[in-house]
């Protein structure tokens, strides 16, 4: 029973690390500066968010005359539809960034987790003298 439960409690927290890197975060940077073409650092995927509400999640995104222009997410490149967003209609665009804090409390939970996973698998483990 200890030792499922052991099991159960690692299975959970293994992908934790793996979510907590990363979160949207909304650019100040203008969308001209942002999508230029010749800039290295351009993101390789961005969240848009237009006046309706909806949000647009686009790989590749450039910018053609004013519309934001990228490919959905799809399992295969060659099946990814293209989207284009005038940008009169966009009201936020977030990139992807590195979050510490984050990252650091999923860390410590992940920790916290497998000490007690040890702690129960030793307590169910361990002889009895």
């Amino acid at each position: 029973m200890g030792y499922r439960i052991a099991q159960l409690l690692m299975a959970w927290t293994l992908p934790l690390p793996l979510a907590g890197c990363s979160t949207w975060q909304t650019s100040e940077t203008v969308p001209q500066v942002l999508l230029a073409p010749d800039d290295p650092n351009r993101p390789p995927e961005i969240l848009v968010r237009t006046l309706g509400g909806s949000n647009e999640r686009l790989r590749s995104p450039r910018l053609v005359g004013d519309t934001v222009v990228g490919t959905l997410p799809s399992n295969r490149a060659s099946d990814a539809p293209e989207r284009k967003i005038p940008l009169d209609s966009i009201t936020s665009i977030e990139t992807l960034r590195f979050s510490g804090g984050t990252s650091a409390g999923v860390f410590l939970l992940t920790l916290l987790v497998g000490v007690a996973a040890v702690t129960v698998w030793v307590f169910t483990h361990w002889p009895q003298s």
